[in-house]
């Protein structure tokens, strides 16, 4: 009996765990993604994009979101995307094709992407900061329409800008 009461402890240990590690990474479905409080106004609309691909969100503060699509696809994309105010944004330009696996998932799980963006929420100083990657090679060859108001422009130096 005490086994039994052991066993029965330590299941319900790791289905507690479990569900809160699931809870912890969670993919966004096929709808539109919902605005958070933390977030600019808009900013929900312009990663509702129909270039979205796949997305998933983790512990609450961070959500990533992958786009697959053309330079004038990405240039539509950034320019609403620099159009809201209210968030600083970083853009990445990288020298080779995106990929990434989705969440849990095995090497048959990838996929190919030509933009990202991660947008981190602190809710402690009400600050949401986004993050843009353009991986070129995909269908986008070279960076172009970059807006003239980006501050943070980075390059991993496979990329010229």
């Amino acid at each position: 009996m005490k086994n039994f009461l052991i066993t029965i402890m330590v299941t319900a240990c790791i289905l507690a765990l479990c569900v809160w590690a699931l809870s912890m990474a969670t993919e966004y479905g096929p709808g539109p993604i919902r605005h958070q409080p933390s977030w600019p106004a808009g900013l929900a609309g312009v990663l509702n994009s129909h270039e979205r691909v796949y997305g998933y969100w983790v512990g609450h503060s961070e959500d990533h979101i992958y786009y697959a699509g053309n330079a004038t696809e990405f240039n539509a994309f950034i320019q609403r995307l620099y159009a809201l105010e209210g968030a600083p944004i970083t853009l990445a330009v990288h020298g080779r094709p995106g990929s990434a696996a989705r969440l849990g998932g095995d090497h048959d799980s990838r996929f190919g992407f030509d933009w990202d963006v991660t947008v981190k929420r602190d809710r402690g100083n009400n600050r949401t900061d986004i993050a843009v990657g353009l991986w070129l090679g995909r269908n986008i060859k070279r960076a172009v329409g970059v807006p003239a108001n980006v501050a943070n422009l980075h390059s991993d130096g496979r990329a010229a800008l």
